[in-house]
């Protein structure tokens, strides 16, 4: 539905849909759960959003390469989602799919050749796959993440301080969500990051793009993981990268995330 005061903006109204992004009841009598932007206690969120966006978009994973957080507190998942109705999930699908609907419309109008430029900074379990390849200056890299994925428009960083940063023409039949195009209103954090969420489509989740849209800092990149064995591209670990991670420069002095009361510093 659209917002009254903002015909550009997209009011999510469906209780489960408004519950896996900013907090709520999945239906009547359920557990209350934490919304993918707030905390997100034992997943159970981001677990139920990731499972419309594949069925919105009939992406099916090969057995071994879904999203690890979808394998934890399957007791706590259990609980939040076991009074859902069949309806309950295909009312929620249905706004998700007006909701993508609208922001295509709206993409249209600022896409140049059906892109716009988006960035992000990469997570640990990203960054111990990408390590040696960043370092030996392989000319595409390859790396698994996850079907839902945090973009942005500027604030790359977000709330990862991260050695690696990447920055591509993202096609917009690939964008969820975007900041511009949905009410978050009662949402303190979301739309402050610039946020972008967009999809992988893939099998397996496999990402491959060129070397040259990577910004790095070699010196703070590592070939071993955390167990201190050798990086490579099925590592899902973490890298070994020192205490003191350092940020990508930006056009800040700092960013601040209010509803997680943290500072990210920039190196300047």
């Amino acid at each position: 539905m659209h917002s009254q005061n903002d015909p550009s903006k997209f009011r999510i109204n469906n209780p489960l849909l408004k519950a896996t992004l900013f907090g709520g009841y999945m239906c009547e009598e359920s557990r209350r759960a934490e919304g993918w932007v707030s905390s997100d206690q034992y997943f159970v969120s981001r677990s139920m959003l990731t499972h419309l966006v594949e069925r919105l978009f009939n992406i099916h994973r090969l057995p071994g390469f879904h999203e690890e957080y979808r394998f934890n507190s399957i007791r706590e998942k259990r609980e939040s989602y076991k009074l859902v109705s069949t309806g309950e999930l295909e009312d929620a699908l249905e706004e998700l799919k007006q909701l993508y609907e609208h922001t295509q419309k709206w993409l249209q109008t600022e896409a140049v050749n059906g892109k716009i430029r988006l960035g992000r900074s990469l997570r640990s379990y990203e960054k111990s796959q990408v390590a040696h390849q960043l370092l030996d200056k392989a000319p595409t890299i390859k790396y698994y993440y996850h079907t839902i994925n945090s973009y942005s428009t500027s604030a790359f960083l977000g709330g990862y301080v991260s050695p690696i940063l990447l920055e591509r023409d993202v096609p917009i039949e690939d964008v969820l969500i975007h900041y511009k195009y949905v009410d978050f209103d009662y949402v303190c954090s979301f739309d402050v990051e610039n946020e972008v969420w967009v999809i992988n489509k893939h099998p397996m989740g496999l990402e491959c793009h060129p070397f040259e849209i990577f910004r790095f800092f070699p010196d703070r990149l590592s070939r071993k993981n955390a167990y201190g064995s050798e990086t490579n591209l099925w590592d899902m670990g973490y890298t070994s990268i020192g205490e003191n991670e350092i940020s990508i420069k930006e056009d800040m002095n700092k960013y601040y995330k209010p509803c997680e009361h943290k500072y990210v510093k920039i190196v300047t």
